[in-house]
């Protein structure tokens, strides 16, 4: 499972405070850290759900979130759909197979 990231650790490396840190985070970005790792983790979900890499629990815990039902909230946030439905999408949007 991935680490943590925590703001205090990332201003550390940027050798600033953390209250700065976030406050130049977010002009920059446009979101908060938070927010932008959460996308992140969805991304990486959808990465593995178009690879069908294990159960939509086992993708939730490789891609840092606490269970299945926390990285379902978040899809439904961010995608407007549930990662199931994501799936779905997925599989029919997927090339055909070659015929021999």
């Amino acid at each position: 499972m991935p680490q943590p990231v925590r703001l205090e650790s990332l201003a550390a490396e940027a050798e600033v405070h953390p209250s700065h840190f976030a406050r130049v985070f977010k002009q920059h970005v446009g979101m908060t850290a938070g927010e932008y790792v959460r996308r992140l983790r969805v991304a990486a979900a959808v990465r593995h759900l178009e690879k069908a890499e294990g159960s939509l629990s086992d993708i939730a815990y490789q891609t840092g979130f606490a269970d299945q039902g926390h990285m379902g909230r978040h899809f439904r946030r961010y995608l407007a759909a549930p990662p199931n439905a994501v799936m779905e999408s997925l599989k029919l949007s997927e090339p055909p197979g070659r015929l021999s």
